[in-house]
């Protein structure tokens, strides 16, 4: 799991043992872990729950993510065999997406091509392969799921780019959950499966839009159709949180019959070599639908909070888009898509290379075509335009450029694989 996020665990059975891990090496913490756990489940038929501490969780034979991942495992396990086996539904899916992209301008000395997450290169290329599984029961839930290509290498954990989401999750009562682990973001309208897209180009807003993060949250059905859910995230993309510096996320959902509305509120605070502030990252999308035509929107805001050595400063991304099935098996859409970061609140770290100026305050507008080959394959071709909107923002690591067409053919699947009980 990412790797900061498992401080260190403490299994309880009945409040009579507890395992703590604290500076040892990975296999001394996993053999301990396993002897621990296998006395644990001997106390009165298997009842475990479960603690989240704050210690240090220093590994000096293995990094903090392969560990934390062999943790969690075992937790996995373990609250598997605690559940009633004949009510466990374990479901396989599969998930891949290739492109060829064509760019009106060169990428420079960075790898990939700026403000895109999906198709960053010029030529053929893999955005992604994913396989996983999904679990549930009345008591346990849970979810894993490992991925390769283009994606999750510009997008995601630097650390464990091949970690799509590994996390569990224990029904508290029917309304209320609680789960742990690394999890695929709950911002924006995009997802990393690029067969769950509208577009195969993914917008701006995706691009600055959290990828990932890892953490415990909450979750409560206040209703069927509302869902009101929080919790404390130790990592998120790329960026890394000390154990005293934690982040809290809330995420509010209303979902009637098959529209999508969210909101989702992050705070967090950071450290540079010369500062530490906080921050808050808002989001507002929603997906609804109207017989044949399809809309998304989705605002965005980022807000920096002064500091004794900054001033604050504040961003904004965001899209509008409308899809229509013109035909039985294919459809077609716009999208406008724009960002304003003047003070470079988010867009400095967006390119390997020094930009030679960090604010970024542009737009565009993406049209797609789609055609659906089978129900879970799907052809798309895309044709997008950016440009900057002033005199100073720079569409890629070359300075004298300042506007770029975009033209991207994705073939898209997304496979579920038959369910094992």
């Amino acid at each position: 799991i990412l790797r900061s996020y498992v401080q260190s665990v403490g299994v309880y059975a009945n409040d009579t043992h507890k395992l703590t891990i604290d500076h040892r090496s990975a296999k001394a913490c996993v053999t301990h872990f396993n002897t621990t756990l296998a006395g644990a489940l001997s106390l009165q038929g298997k009842s475990i729950t479960f603690k989240l501490f704050q210690h240090c969780f220093s590994c000096p034979m293995l990094t903090r993510s392969v560990a934390a991942l062999v943790v969690l495992t075992r937790v996995c396990c373990i609250s598997v065999m605690s559940a009633d086996s004949t009510s466990m539904q374990v479901r396989p899916w599969l998930a891949g997406g290739l492109y060829g992209a064509q760019y009106s301008s060169a990428k420079g000395d960075n790898e990939w091509y700026d403000l895109a997450s999906s198709a960053p290169r010029k030529g053929v290329g893999l955005n992604l392969v994913a396989v996983g599984l999904r679990a549930d029961s009345p008591d346990v839930f849970g979810s894993l799921g490992v991925q390769y290509g283009d994606v999750p290498l510009t997008s995601w954990d630097v650390d464990v780019p091949w970690l799509q989401e590994a996390w569990i999750g224990y029904h508290i009562s029917d309304n209320v959950a609680v789960t742990m682990g690394a999890f695929i973001s709950p911002f924006g309208v995009e997802t990393v499966n690029g067969f769950e897209n509208y577009s195969g180009i993914t917008s701006v807003a995706s691009f600055f839009d959290p990828a990932c993060h890892a953490g415990v949250q909450a979750s409560w059905n206040m209703t069927d159709e509302m869902t009101l859910s929080g919790g404390v995230v130790t990592s998120f993309s790329s960026f890394r949180l000390r154990s005293d510096l934690p982040s809290l996320l809330a995420v509010f959902s209303y979902s009637p019959d098959d529209d999508a509305y969210s909101m989702q509120a992050l705070l967090s605070t950071e450290e540079t070599d010369v500062e530490r502030y906080q921050q808050l990252y808002m989001s507002l999308s929603s997906v609804s639908h109207d017989g044949n035509t399809h809309a998304q929107v989705e605002l965005d805001m980022g807000y920096k909070f002064p500091s004794g050595t900054s001033a604050a400063s504040i961003f904004f991304t965001g899209l509008v888009a409308a899809y229509f099935d013109v035909a039985d098996r294919w459809q077609t859409g716009l999208r406008f898509e724009w960002v304003y970061d003047p003070s470079g609140m988010m867009s400095t770290i967006r390119a390997e290379k020094t930009l030679p100026d960090p604010a970024l305050v542009a737009a565009g507008v993406t049209a797609s075509m789609t055609y659906t080959l089978t129900e879970w394959t799907k052809l798309r071709l895309d044709g997008r335009y950016l440009g900057s909107l002033d005199q100073t923002s720079i569409i890629q690591g070359d300075p004298d450029v300042r506007e770029r067409t975009d033209i991207v053919l994705c073939a898209d699947v997304l496979l579920p694989l038959p369910k094992a009980d």
